[in-house]
């Protein structure tokens, strides 16, 4: 247990500080071969080095879940709309094919990426429904977040979640998007 509230204040999520492009979501989600802890992420988290953001595909790869970002990976559902509107604000290729490539590739990743995909919580869940101290640590979160967005200075940031629009709208300003 005090493995995992470590890991849900300080882990934010995947790629860079230092990226161009941010997302920001309530959680992460879960799929549904996981189980309903969160101990394969803790360890996958723990075994990158207790880093406040990993490297999407690396996180994955223990927990395991490489669907991904496999040969052709199924087009993770959050994600999805997100990936689009990047690739389209880019003026790139944003048909399926497109899509997966950038999700497999570039999402999320430390050396390979331009995103900083991260969340309010730190603690997964399938749904937003899953009873999960969501609480804990939020304003120390945002307090960090917040930093990170000054002294990074994203081109946009993309904060997604409308059940979170009052956390969003106490962050800094920055050019924003609240998506369903």
């Amino acid at each position: 247990m005090v493995d995992e509230l470590e890991m849900a204040r300080r882990n934010y999520g995947y790629g860079r500080w230092d990226a161009p492009y941010w997302f920001i979501g309530p959680e992460q989600g879960k799929g549904q071969s996981e189980p309903s802890g969160n101990a394969q992420r803790v360890s996958a988290w723990q075994k990158l080095g207790k880093t406040e953001l990993c490297d999407c595909l690396d996180f994955h790869a223990p927990i395991p879940d490489t669907s991904w970002h496999r040969g052709r990976p199924n087009l993770q559902r959050t994600w999805r709309p997100l990936i689009l509107l990047l690739k389209t604000f880019l003026g790139q290729p944003s048909d399926i094919e497109s899509l997966r490539e950038y999700q497999r590739d570039h999402w999320g990743r430390v050396k390979e990426g331009e995103t900083c995909v991260i969340e309010l919580s730190g603690l997964a869940a399938r749904s937003s429904k899953i009873p999960v101290d969501r609480e804990r640590f939020r304003e120390e979160r945002i307090k960090t977040i917040s930093e990170r967005m000054r002294s990074s200075k994203p081109v946009f940031v993309v904060m997604y979640g409308l059940n979170q629009r009052t956390h969003w709208e106490r962050s800094p300003g920055a050019r924003w998007f609240v998506i369903v």
